[in-house]
């Protein structure tokens, strides 16, 4: 039976610093991971490109990667997998939903991520920062990150929405940013058996192919490296870490994860500003 082991570990709030980096003692449980026969898996809600070009490229890494929460599969030379958009077009009808009330959103292709030009944008880059850290100087560099990625990134405009239901464009995640938990809770309680619907954070709700989950992605990268769930690992710090750390053999919390992560985990971690990656990382290679 093979006894290679592969981990498992959630980036923003978990593996990342508040300025969205790999700090040095992280990088180097990740490195000390590696050399004792780990493969290192990053798993995410951001997008395989964001990933690449602010992780991957920056601290030089060949790692696979469970991009969209598990919409894409990409191996560590850079293969995609498995892929797995959004067919339901009910999707639109949240879209519309969200132009009426001027809700910030984002929508991502296998490639690229378009951003709807909310009236609201700095209030709401603000709060998003807000929730990553109490500190005012952290949160106005976290709101510069998110500004720069956004105008990287390609305005919406009615002909890509076109281009998405006509399926000429895959769409693999809605991303929603806002406070009104009125709405985020309609949205749930109506389309749950559509959509597989999940958070990141306090704002954001993001929404893909019902089938799409972090624990599907283990099965498919468990399958393709013959890697059995015995020797699975996984940390996370929020709800759309829930099935991955359900899925695996042990799984960890970062201290500051929330409560329904923390009480179904094996191991709970130090926060993710005191490395709580490498903490766990430690603990496992013990």
């Amino acid at each position: 039976m093979n006894k290679e082991k592969i981990i498992f570990t959630d980036l923003d709030k978990t593996l990342l610093t508040a300025q969205h980096e790999i700090s040095e003692e992280n990088l180097k449980a990740l490195y000390q991971l590696q050399n004792k026969g780990f493969i290192v898996v990053f798993a995410s809600g951001r997008s395989y490109n964001d990933i690449k070009i602010n992780l991957l490229e920056k601290y030089h890494l060949q790692i696979p990667v469970i991009a969209l929460n598990g919409a894409q599969i990409y191996l560590q030379d850079g293969f995609l997998l498995a892929n797995m958009p959004i067919k339901e077009n009910k999707i639109f009808d949240i879209i519309d939903q969200c132009n009426k009330l001027d809700y910030y959103y984002i929508l991502y292709d296998q490639c690229h991520f378009y951003y709807h030009k909310s009236k609201q944008l700095i209030k709401r880059l603000y709060q998003l920062a807000m929730t990553k850290t109490t500190d005012i100087d952290y949160a106005l560099y976290g709101m510069q990150v998110y500004y720069d990625i956004i105008f990287s990134s390609v305005p919406l405009t009615k002909q890509i929405i076109n281009d998405f239901k006509t399926k000429d464009k895959d769409l693999f995640k809605l991303e929603i940013i806002t406070h009104d938990f009125k709405f985020i809770e309609s949205i749930n309680k109506k389309y749950d058996k559509d959509f597989k619907i999940t958070s990141s954070g306090q704002l954001n709700t993001e929404i893909s192919s019902l089938s799409v989950t972090k624990a599907n992605a283990i099965d498919i990268l468990c399958k393709h490296f013959n890697i059995n769930l015995e020797n699975t690992y996984a940390i996370g710090d929020h709800l759309n870490d829930l099935e991955m750390l359900k899925k695996v053999n042990y799984s960890g919390a970062v201290n500051n994860a929330v409560d329904d992560v923390k009480k179904i985990v094996n191991y709970i971690s130090t926060s993710y500003d005191k490395n709580g990656f490498a903490n766990f990382a430690y603990h496992i290679m013990k």
